[in-house]
């Protein structure tokens, strides 16, 4: 009966299947257009170095402006949420070429009674791994569509080798996407919402919503906790990764150096 009133709870209270949304809409960046616009508009602030406090205030003013531009009417469901810069949160196997903070930055939910049975801080860290390797993931395929298109507004003939470099990284991290949100995340999804639904126990639902982390941190590659047997993927896609932002750096830095020569060809 305990148990019964627990799942009750859960579903009716604790607004269960509304709080899965939110997370998969946040933690596993379901709304890919608002990470995009939010993307864009922080990284210019991530090359910058600012103190801890600031950075954080200035971050979610970012965020939930990115969330309002985009014409969401639910401003009160961006606000449940809230990044936070924790330093140490993951070790990358091969870091980018310069060190960023987008590497530090990690998404907190308030978890409320009664979720919190099921929401764990164990479990919240979860997210927060997949959260991180979906959102670098993402900012891999934006700086590669950034250099394609810094290629094509410069005018400069760009190295062969580069541009095709480019193109098939960019396919792979393309396919890597679909595979992830499709295959993966909507996928596993879908059957944890089944298996929700078809229950009123509240430890089949924990049980399945832990199935539903795990799946996703063994089939995404993205986790450092990857399976041995796995491990190799991983390693594969964390370079691949790694060589993406290396090469959207390689077009950003000849688009400048490009850009610098101007002026003086002009005075000649």
């Amino acid at each position: 009966a305990v148990v019964s009133t627990q799942s009750t709870g859960m579903m009716n209270e604790g607004k269960l299947l509304e709080t899965l949304e939110l997370f998969k809409d946040f933690f596993l960046l379901g709304r890919g257009e608002l990470f995009l616009a939010f993307i864009d508009s922080a990284d210019n602030m991530m090359k910058h170095s600012f103190g801890k406090k600031s950075s954080d205030s200035d971050i979610n003013r970012l965020f939930l402006k990115s969330y309002t531009q985009l014409g969401f009417s639910n401003e009160d469901h961006v606000e449940k949420f809230r990044l936070k810069f924790v330093s140490g949160m993951t070790k990358p196997k091969s870091p980018e070429k310069l060190p960023s903070k987008w590497n530090d930055l990690t998404l907190a939910y308030d978890v409320q009674w009664p979720l919190h049975v099921l929401f764990t801080n164990d479990v919240m860290c979860e997210y927060n791994k997949i959260f991180m390797g979906l959102l670098k993931l993402s900012r891999c395929q934006i700086a590669l569509q950034t250099a394609w298109s810094v290629c094509t507004r410069s005018g400069y003939k760009f190295d062969a080798d580069l541009l095709n470099l480019r193109s098939n990284v960019a396919y792979l991290i393309d396919q890597l996407q679909y595979y992830l949100h499709v295959d993966v995340l909507e996928t596993n999804y879908t059957v944890l919402l089944k298996e929700i639904k078809e229950t009123k126990d509240f430890e089949a639902i924990k049980k399945a919503h832990n199935k539903f982390l795990g799946e996703i941190q063994a089939w995404s590659f993205l986790s450092e906790e990857s399976d041995s047997s796995m491990s190799s993927v991983s390693q594969l896609i964390d370079s691949v990764i790694v060589l993406g932002f290396q090469t959207a750096s390689k077009f950003n830095e000849t688009a400048e150096s490009e850009f610098k020569e101007v002026p003086s060809v002009k005075k000649l």
